[in-house]
Parts: structure tokens; sequence; C-alpha cells
């Protein structure tokens, strides 16, 4: 394969199998949209994890990117990020200082006792070297988009104390010393999201312009009317009540909604109810999760609107589905939809194989 031009490296979602923390936390996976940062940007790492302890230490998450000679050039850590037995998954916004010198940088983990700042040991292949971190992934930093002063780029000196976060950077679970001050939201169109079940956060609001934000209601009332819109995918809503930012939610902000409209529902096409089984060839959709009182967890969206239930045989496949679900790929799946059968609309896709575009 020949490549032209400088092509930007993309992680998607990469296994890390065989990291061990403390209280039986183990880091499966992460996913990065690129591994090719200029300075000043911003990105979104997803971290994935399955906990097999009932009561696991109340951990926060360090991150670092270390220069090829060991020193730490930035930093970055979370609160506690409220770990529960089972598959969890955990958002940080990282963003990068515009003064960050270019370069090939390792971006390193680790977790803490946020009281007394003592690491977890860990163990695992991608352990760094006698430390307790491990390495993620290799990221390039080029140079910022933005002009610069002329003079020198200093880096900090290397820290051996768990990571705090530079000012600029807002992860969901991160503390902040500013009294948050709240916005006025009049009648903002948009839909709820619902997010995958190993996420943090249970859903957000997608604005018609794209922008998202976490969302509760001010009343048990509007906070049912919520779910109702998010358990309708494609429902568009219009919201009053107020946003405040910087605190920990979906994207870092929260709507606190005190009326809430429904402009529309989309009408879903249904499956065929009789029961039979049909061969499934790259049929492509999204995995979608279901609402909390759902017996069942997720459903298949294909390209047409149409909707099944989804599952597979393969732990592989399964854990891909998984994976899907949680970063919104467009999959194209292969397997046996089998009709008439108890699932979600009545129909199941078992799938074989599938793969995914980012």
């Amino acid at each position: 394969m020949s490549i032209h031009g400088t092509p930007t490296p993309t992680a998607g979602f990469s296994e890390l199998p065989g990291h061990l923390f403390g209280g039986g936390i183990d880091l499966v996976g992460y996913s990065l949209p690129t591994l090719q940062m200029p300075a000043g940007t911003e990105t979104t790492l997803h971290l994935y994890w399955d906990v097999a302890s009932d009561l696991p230490p109340p951990y926060a998450i360090g991150l670092a990117l270390y220069t090829i000679d060991g020193a730490a050039a930035w930093n970055y850590s979370d609160q506690d990020a409220a770990w529960a037995r089972g598959r969890t998954v955990t958002e940080h916004r990282l963003r990068l200082p515009e003064d960050m010198r270019p370069g090939d940088y390792s971006l390193e983990l680790w977790l803490y006792n946020p009281d007394s700042f003592e690491r977890s040991a860990v163990k695992g292949p991608n352990r760094v070297g006698e430390s307790d971190r491990v390495h993620i992934a290799s990221l390039r930093v080029t140079q910022s988009p933005r002009p610069t002063p002329p003079g020198p780029t200093l880096l900090p000196p290397p820290s051996t104390a768990p990571a705090t976060a530079t000012p600029a950077i807002q992860g969901p679970t991160q503390a902040s010393t500013a009294t948050p001050v709240p916005i006025a939201v009049e009648g903002w169109t948009g839909s709820v999201v619902k997010l995958c079940a190993m996420a943090q956060f249970d859903d957000y609001f997608q604005r018609s312009d794209g922008e998202k934000y976490g969302i509760q209601g001010a009343t048990d009332e509007i906070e049912a009317q919520v779910e109702d819109a998010r358990c309708q995918p494609g429902t568009m809503i219009r919201v009053w009540g107020h946003l405040m930012a910087g605190i920990p939610d979906s994207h870092s902000r929260r709507i606190t909604a005190e009326r809430v409209e429904v402009v529309s529902v989309p009408a879903t096409p249904v499956p065929e109810q009789e029961q039979g089984q049909t061969q499934v060839a790259g049929w492509q959709g999204r995995v979608l999760p279901l609402c909390r009182y759902d017996r069942l967890d997720n459903y298949f969206e294909r390209e047409d609107g149409v909707c099944f239930g989804i599952d597979a045989e393969a732990p592989s496949v399964k854990n891909e589905l998984y994976i899907a679900e949680c970063e919104g790929y467009v999959i194209h799946v292969w397997g046996v939809l089998y009709t008439g059968v108890v699932d979600y609309r009545n129909a199941r896709i078992v799938v074989e194989r599938l793969e995914h575009e980012k």
C-alpha cells in the first residue's frame, strides 16, 4: 500500500488487555479519534474498564504525556471515577497548551487515591518499567495553528507526584475552583441522546446546532419527560431552564430543565412479525442503547430506520458490539436475523461478524 502526503493517524478503539490495578480494576482498552494533535487543541479520550470488585477503591485517574527521555511535558487528573462492578467507560477531554513543543510523546495513565495521593500498583504488558504507570498510546504533537510570541518554550520538570489538571482542561469529573454561573436556556430545540450502559452519565441533550450538554429535569415530572424523549430516538423537544458549566456531567455542563415541550416524534418502521430466518449480509446501521427500564439493553437501527434486537454468541463479537454502541460507530453486520422471537420489535440479529466506520 502506498500513502501520499502526511496522513493523520487515528486510534479508534484499541484493546489493552491484562492491565490490572488495585481493587480489581482492569483496563481493557481505549479510543482516541486521532494520534496526532496540534498544540492548543482538544480531543476526547475514552477508557474502557472492567471492575471485578463490589467495593472498588475510590481511585482517581491520572494521565500525562512524557518525552522520549522520560520528562513529563503535560498532565491531567480526574476526581474519583465513581467505580462500580462490571463494565464502565470514562470520558476525558484533553486539551494541550498552545506552547507545547512539537514532537512524539508517550501517553501514560495511573490510578491514585485522591486523599493520600498514593498510587495503585499495576500489572500488565504495557507497564512502564518498574513504575505504576501504563503506556496507552504514542501521540504526535504538531505546531499550534495559532502564532506564538518568539522565545524559547520551556517544559515543566519531571514530577513523581500525582498529576493535576492544567486550567485549560475540563474533564467530566474534574473539580473546579470557580463558582459556576447559570446561563438562561430559552426554548432550545434538540434531542435527548441515550448513552451506553458503560458510560459515566446516562444521556445528553444535543442542540439543533450540534452542541451537546448534560441534562436533568428540575422535578421528577420533568425528568420523566426527559426520559420519555430519550427513549424515543429522534424525538425533538424544546427546553427551558438554566445551564451550568464546569460541573461533573456529560460534556462538563448540564441543563436543568424547568419546562419541556415535544416538537416532533418520528415514525419507526416495524420489522416482520412472523417467525423466520433471514441471512444478514453487510447491513449498515448503529447499535443504540435502550432505556434503563427496558428488559433488553440495546438494539440495531438499520440505515432505513428499521430496528431489530441484536446480540452475538462469540464473546469477542459481543465485545465489539458494546464498543460500537459506546463509540457511536456506523457498523456493517453479517449473521442471521430471527423474526417472531422475544426481543426488541420481535426480531433479533445474531451477529457473526461486524466491521465499523469511524
